[in-house]
């Protein structure tokens, strides 16, 4: 039996000690660290955190010898016990980390545990000892014998997937909220205030769970939990696993605030649908996991564009979601593909296998586009589409469910297979709008004006309020307390004045940034020079406008003079049709 225990080390010092025991096969027992983790398609190189690995057997120290930067060849006899043991080092808190300190505890498998090559469909054994008056939340299933009075918590995972895709919260305060739906129980674990009214958050939790649920037929799982931490900076991350999803957030403080509220409900209506899409189905390249190495796909604009749109889609079906607030996602979508440029360099598929080579960073200027923001544009594109053929009777989250009672809980689906199951719901030219919008580039903006037409919606483009935006065509972010250049549109005055992506102001119009952005913006940017840090060089620069407007902010708003009947059959599409739900039981 595999076996580990993590106790903490030194909380202070963000460490915590783990202890791997196996019993070898062979005489070369390979060690492997994932090289990434799911929901972050790009290498970990979460060996950087781990210090002193060692290996032995009987008491008596083993050859372990790296091999790649993720693995180490050890030298076993078979039949004989192997203990690994080794310290993770963990500082950096967000959903996909692990973290330790005197107060917080939050597991991560896949980025904390090593692993015996060959032994991925073996079960496990984990024993995680904290203070005594901790709590423990996580949707691994208990051991029978577990008594956890004395801090020893003891839980078994079926198989390799399941242990380093269900992380693990522990802390002394946590509030644990339940509602059930489909005959499933989902329990909501708090670490951290700022939500006043609970009943409130669990009855919006449900509400799109239910909506969710209706689309699908089923939940594809037995239990689920959403670990949610709170905390006092600003803060925004969630991800997806099977049985749960870490979400984080903050400041705690403005949670009162609808704004905040939105991103919290939202994240978490996108995790959820992670629940079916990536997590029950998923791309064949995926399937299953392969953790050894990267695990490139074209699929990302599914994965994560689908489950993007789809999880704000489902908060307007649940009435979480304003028909206002519903288009201003769409109009935040629609902003972030005109700002990048990159539309115009590597398609959307492209760009899906490039999270691989530059991750998840801005990267190089107008090199990608983002799978989240195309891969929604693309998905609402195709929901009216199916909603137009169908006459407002079927839209993509139809072709969704169908997809999923074909190919069935993890057995994978190929590219072709979406396109081909999108095809039986509209006889409209797919191969050309997959070819345009997922194999080409800078096409989109036809096909969004068109489907917008559809809704009678349309979308309106007025000039930036920021002098700068308006007639430099730069934009302008303090980040980690620099007023930086965050994006220059091609052949704009700020582009010809040589101002570049991550210049760092210095001075703006004879001021400190701090005092100039804080101030109100003056009516024209003429004759104001700026001061740069370029690199390791500084210079001055004058951009002079050209009487053109460069950036706009776009806004997609209903047209009262369009027929409105569509647009109301994809408002209550799911309340319209009668999905028999049948609960995992």
């Amino acid at each position: 039996m595999i076996s580990y225990h993590i106790s903490a080390a030194s909380p202070v010092q963000h460490t915590f000690n783990i202890t791997l025991t196996f019993k070898a096969s062979q005489k070369n027992t390979i060690i492997q660290v994932p090289f990434w983790r799911p929901g972050r398609y790009e290498a970990g190189n979460f060996t950087k955190n781990f210090i002193g690995l060692r290996a032995s057997a009987n008491g008596e120290e083993l050859k372990a010898r790296k091999t790649t930067g993720h693995t180490w060849n050890v030298e076993t006899t078979p039949g004989e016990t192997i203990e690994i043991k080794y310290e993770c080092y963990s500082a950096e808190l967000t959903a996909g980390n692990t973290y330790l300190d005197e107060e917080l505890l939050l597991i991560n498998p896949v980025n904390a545990l090593v692993y015996v090559l060959g032994t991925e469909n073996e079960p496990a054994n984990i024993t995680l000892e904290v203070a005594k008056s901790w709590k423990v939340a996580t949707a691994m299933i208990p051991q029978k014998n577990m008594d956890n009075g004395n801090g020893i918590w003891k839980y078994r995972c079926a198989d390799l997937q399941e242990l380093l895709d269900t992380p693990i919260l522990a802390a002394e305060n946590i509030e644990t909220l339940t509602y059930r739906e489909s005959g499933i129980d989902f329990h909501i674990d708090i670490y951290g205030d700022g939500i006043a009214d609970k009943e409130k958050f669990k009855e919006d939790l449900a509400a799109f769970t239910r909506a969710q649920i209706s689309a699908f037929g089923e939940f594809p799982v037995n239990r689920y939990r959403f670990l949610t931490l709170l905390l006092p900076h600003k803060a925004y991350h969630g991800v997806e696993h099977e049985t749960s999803t870490v979400l984080i957030m903050g400041p705690s403080a403005e949670l009162h605030k609808r704004e905040l509220y939105k991103e919290l409900i939202g994240v978490s209506s996108h995790e959820l649908y992670h629940t079916w899409n990536v997590k029950s189905l998923r791309p064949a390249d995926w399937t299953p996991y392969d953790f050894s190495g990267p695990d490139f796909s074209r699929l990302g604009y599914v994965a994560e564009g689908v489950t993007t749109y789809m999880g704000d889609w489902m908060l307007w079906q649940s009435r979480f979601f304003s028909d206002i607030e519903f288009l201003n996602e769409l109009s935040t979508h629609v902003q972030r593909h005109i700002d990048n440029e990159g539309r115009f360099n590597l398609s959307l598929a492209d760009s899906s296998i490039d999270t691989w080579v530059d991750g998840y960073g801005r990267g190089t200027p107008r090199r990608r586009v983002s799978i989240y923001v195309e891969g929604a544009l693309v998905s609402l594109i195709c929901d009216i589409a199916i909603m137009k053929a169908t006459k407002g009777k079927k839209g993509l989250s139809d072709a969704m469910r169908s997809l999923y009672q074909k190919v069935g809980a993890k057995k994978g689906f190929t590219e072709a297979e979406y396109w081909d199951e999108l095809k039986t719901f509209a006889e409209i030219d797919w191969n050309k709008l997959r070819n345009d919008l997922i194999d080409s580039t800078g096409k989109l903006e036809t096909y969004l004006d068109d489907a917008f037409a559809e809704m009678g919606l349309v979308l309106t483009a007025n000039a930036s309020e920021k002098p700068w935006e308006k007639e430099w065509g730069v934009s302008i972010q303090s980040i980690n307390g620099n007023w930086e250049v965050y994006n220059v549109l091609k052949n704009s005055p700020a582009e010809k004045a040589a101002m570049w992506f991550g210049d760092k102001i210095t001075e703006i119009g004879g001021s400190l940034p701090d005092a100039f952005f804080a101030a109100a913006p003056p009516k024209t940017m003429d004759g104001i020079s700026v001061s740069l840090q370029s690199g390791f060089r500084t210079k001055t620069v004058s951009p002079k406008a050209d009487g053109k407007t460069w950036i706009r902010k776009y806004k997609v708003v209903q047209d009262n003079d369009s027929s409105q009947d569509l647009f109301k059959r994809w408002k209550f599409l799911l309340e319209n049709q009668a999905v028999e739900v049948k609960g995992v039981l």
